[in-house]
This record gives structure tokens, sequence and C-alpha cells, in this order.
């Protein structure tokens, strides 16, 4: 059986995992910290939309799933995420320098 990506912080491995996965894992892409700082505004988030709207998805009916999208307007922690060196040079690898990130979900 072909083996699927595994986490790496090797820019090659990524790149190629990309090429014949479609994905890739990168390893460590946050901890301490910045994890902790997307998980509580994640959550803070998600709170605020149910409480809104009470529903976890107003465009999905389904009980057990909650959608948070939108997310580079919801919080700076998610707008760094797309600042990440490594993934920011995973997003040149597919489709060039010349991008333009506008919506994130």
């Amino acid at each position: 059986p072909e083996s699927l990506p595994k986490p790496s912080t090797d820019p090659e491995a990524l790149k190629n995992d990309l090429e014949r996965f479609g994905y890739c894992l990168i390893k460590d892409a946050l901890s301490g910290r910045a994890l902790e700082t997307v998980q509580r505004r994640l959550m803070e988030q998600a709170a605020a939309e149910r409480k809104l709207h009470n529903k976890k998805n107003p465009a999905n009916m389904d009980p057990v799933n909650q959608w948070v999208g939108m997310l580079l307007n919801k919080g700076e922690a998610f707008f760094e995420l797309i600042e990440h060196p490594l993934a920011m040079s995973m997003i040149e690898h597919l489709i060039g320098p010349e991008y333009l990130i506008s919506c994130v979900d």
C-alpha cells in the first residue's frame, strides 16, 4: 500500500506530498502559545455564532457539525496562520508567487 503523507518540516518532502497527494502535513506548524491562541479564539467565535443564530451552521442543519467560516475576518490569530513561512512557500509552489488570499474557510 502507498504511504500517506507524514508530518514534516522538509520543504522538498512537503512539495512532493502536495504534488502526489494534493496535501501535505507541516510538522509543528503551530505549537505552544500560538496553538492555544488559535484554539481559544476559534472556540470563542464558535460560541458567539451559536448564540447569534442558535444553530451550529445556518447553511447546514446537521446538529453534529459546526462550521466557522471567513476566518480572516474573525481575528488576528487566524490571519497569522496564512503568514506561516513554510505554508506560504507551499502556496507559492502550487500557484506561484502572485497570489491573493481573500477567503479562508
